[in-house]
């Protein structure tokens, strides 16, 4: 659940913004605009990143322990995890890494998705979901179907195979290294589309009767659900990964507004 910060924190020092998101990087924006230390950090994983100000480190801390020492040695006053909703690993460790730590904490958790159905869709058309809760349980749901839009990203596909009569689109913002296991079918690199109609287009194009989601939430790759809910499709919806336990000095905000006044900013 989503909560409100109960009171502003202190004036920050040094931020250690967690990044890899397009929540982060406005985040980065803003605070280099108000004259805040930031540094971002990147987990290294995809080579085409949005432009950042201010220095920007890459790679992980080396464990919980690394964390706290890179806190400790750079003299943070401030960290926020604004990673990705699938980072599990690196926001259960900046959690870990911040309890009991004289910082303060923020996790910027954007929103999930929520499916449109009769009551709630403006234009009557609705989301066909099938709620899964991880990529075994999504290959597992494919099976009836036989061209599939594998939207996302590189990092899981090794997980999907296709049967002698399926075929998949994967699209990813970096080509998969050759030591990537790939299924049957076809990559198309770039981002998301930025409109509903490029994404019609794309599934319309492909004769796409299936699409592969993670519950990402936000508006930078939305355009392909409302897609497939104009095209009637079917959705597989991975289920994000529970949310790490917060530390006693840390507070949750969905929105980088939220974030901004937490920092009195």
């Amino acid at each position: 659940m989503l909560i409100s910060p109960p009171e502003v924190a202190k004036k920050p020092g040094h931020v250690l913004l967690l990044g890899g998101t397009r929540e982060a990087a406005k985040l980065a924006e803003r605070l280099t605009e108000a004259d805040i230390r930031v540094t971002t950090s990147l987990a290294g994983r995809t080579r085409s990143t949005l432009p950042l100000p201010g220095p920007v480190r890459i790679g992980g801390f080396g464990g919980v322990c690394g964390f706290k020492r890179w806190v400790r040695d750079n003299d943070v006053s401030h960290l926020i995890d604004a990673t990705h909703p699938f980072a599990a690993r690196i926001s259960e460790n900046a959690a870990m890494a911040a309890d009991g730590q004289p910082i303060a904490f923020c996790r910027l958790d954007r929103p999930a998705w929520t499916r449109k159905t009769g009551d709630n869709s403006p234009n009557g058309n609705i989301d066909n979901w099938i709620d899964v809760p991880d990529h075994k349980a999504a290959r597992a749901a494919l099976t009836p179907y036989r061209r599939i839009f594998l939207a996302i990203g590189r990092l899981e596909l090794g997980q999907y195979h296709a049967t002698p009569d399926q075929w998949f689109l994967m699209r990813m913002v970096d080509h998969p290294d050759q030591a990537t296991p790939l299924p049957d079918g076809q990559v198309h690199l770039g981002l998301p589309g930025k409109t509903v109609e490029d994404e019609i287009a794309l599934l319309t194009r492909h004769e796409i009767d299936c699409l592969v989601s993670k519950n990402a939430g936000g508006q930078s790759s939305y355009a392909k659900i409302e897609a497939a809910r104009a095209l009637g499709l079917p959705v597989i919806m991975i289920a994000r990964p529970p949310a790490p336990t917060m530390p006693e000095n840390g507070v949750t905000v969905s929105t980088v507004e939220a974030a901004l006044n937490w920092l009195a900013l």
